[in-house]
């Protein structure tokens, strides 16, 4: 089963919410399972989404490099987080 990590860090570090909260290059999708509990930053391209509108906190998932259920790594956006801005550029 593959785990799903969900990391604050890097949603407020994707939002624009927070200082940098990492030191040095982003770790790749794959390199990100062995450290988790830390603060960093993970690159990788955005290959699939899900916006699950009908669940409660009403999650986006980013899946990274490939596509669900092949993925790496997920970050996700949840709800309330959606109308946070980027720069100029919203996510809802």
């Amino acid at each position: 089963m593959k785990r799903v990590f969900l990391i604050g860090v890097i949603a407020a570090a994707f939002l624009g919410t927070g200082e940098r909260a990492y030191a040095g290059a982003c770790l790749s999708p794959e390199e990100a399972q062995k450290h988790v509990g830390e603060n960093t930053c993970v690159c990788g391209i955005v290959a699939s989404t899900h916006y699950a509108s009908h669940s409660k906190s009403q999650p986006t998932f980013l899946n990274l490099d490939k596509s669900y259920p092949n993925q790496p790594f997920t970050a996700v956006i949840f709800g309330n987080d959606r109308s946070k801005r980027l720069g100029s550029k919203s996510l809802s």
